[in-house]
C-alpha cells in the first residue's frame, strides 16, 4: 500500500517520497503501455468501426460524406474540362 501524508499547511495530500518510487517501481514491472496500442486484427477494428457508427447521429459520418462528394467532384471537374475542350458555355451552379 502507498503511503500519504497530510500537507496541513495546504489542506492536499501528497505522496511521500517512499510512496512515490515504489508507485515508480510498481509502473516499470507492469508496463501497461506496452498493451495499450489498440486493435491489431481485422476483426477487432471492424468491431471498433461498428462501435462509432452506434453512437454517431446521422446513418453517414461527416468522412463518408466528403469522400462520396469527392467522386461527385472529380465528375464535375471532367466534364468541365471536356466541355472547355469543345468550347461549349454552361451555366454555374455557383
Amino acid at each position: 500500500m502507498v503511503r500519504l501524508r497530510a500537507r496541513h499547511d495546504t489542506g492536499k495530500w501528497r505522496l511521500t517520497p517512499d510512496g512515490v518510487e515504489r508507485l515508480h517501481q510498481k509502473a516499470l514491472k507492469n508496463q501497461m503501455r506496452r498493451f495499450s496500442a489498440g486493435t491489431r486484427t481485422p476483426e477487432g477494428e471492424a468491431k471498433l468501426a461498428a462501435n462509432g457508427k452506434k453512437s454517431q447521429r446521422d446513418p453517414c459520418s461527416i468522412r463518408e460524406v466528403r469522400a462520396d462528394l469527392t467522386d461527385v467532384y472529380g465528375l464535375l471537374r471532367e466534364v468541365r474540362a471536356r466541355c472547355a475542350l469543345m468550347n461549349v458555355t454552361y451555366a454555374s451552379p455557383r
